[in-house]
């Protein structure tokens, strides 16, 4: 009885470790990507809380919260919030969920020129006008990936641009195709004739050695909060 007592207890704080890790994780992504939070009801209906920073795309005050969205929409400085909400919802689940081993990412043809399009609309809501951006887009095929993840990583990108130019700058997003010759000098294992390539660059100040070191770890931020 005592060997089944600690089975059961073993289980359960196994789920209570992995729901303490989804939780971070959670707070983690919305960190790392600093961008405003707005939490809604289930239906998305109902204002239940959101951080600071929403002030940049609304005119949201505390009285606010528990009242419907679309009672308040005329106050938005971001029409599209609702739609666009759930979308960020779908996506941040599913990036838990493939985290956390529970999922497999979503391969599909993908548009890099269009995920690069929708992102210039939030740019142009959200970032501020001492900011140029700039898009240098060719015509290139679609490619086979996430859409989901690959809008994360591009979004991170370019907020991590924008946080390098606190005075302003030039942040400029390029598309275009590179051959499978060129490729395989940087990577011996590259096999097709050719590639899609993104190119991000900013006039920003620059990543320091320890912190180029660090790029590529889960949810490693310069910021501090």
């Amino acid at each position: 009885m005592n060997e089944e007592l600690q089975a059961v207890n073993n289980e359960l704080q196994a789920n209570v470790d992995e729901l303490s890790h989804t939780n971070n994780d959670m707070k983690n992504l919305l960190d790392s990507t600093d961008i405003v939070t707005l939490f809604l009801d289930n239906a998305l209906l109902c204002v239940r809380r959101f951080t600071a920073q929403t002030s940049k795309i609304t005119q949201l005050i505390s009285s606010d919260v528990g009242r419907p969205i679309t009672n308040i929409a005329s106050a938005l400085l971001y029409p599209q919030l609702a739609e666009d909400a759930r979308e960020v919802l779908r996506t941040l689940v599913k990036q838990l969920l493939t985290f956390a081993r529970k999922t497999e990412p979503s391969w599909q043809a993908v548009s890099i020129n269009q995920i690069i399009e929708e992102l210039m609309k939030l740019f142009a809501e959200t970032f501020p006008k001492t900011i140029e951006v700039k898009t240098k887009m060719e015509m290139v095929p679609f490619i086979l990936g996430d859409a989901g993840q690959l809008h994360q990583v591009l979004l991170n990108l370019c907020v991590n641009a924008r946080d390098a130019m606190p005075n302003g700058g030039l942040l400029t997003i390029q598309t275009d195709t590179m051959a499978g010759n060129a490729v395989r000098l940087l990577l011996p294992q590259a096999s097709n004739l050719e590639y899609t390539r993104i190119k991000i660059s900013d006039t920003g100040t620059g990543m320091s050695e320890a912190t180029i070191k660090r790029i590529f770890d889960p949810f490693f931020t310069t910021k501090e909060f």
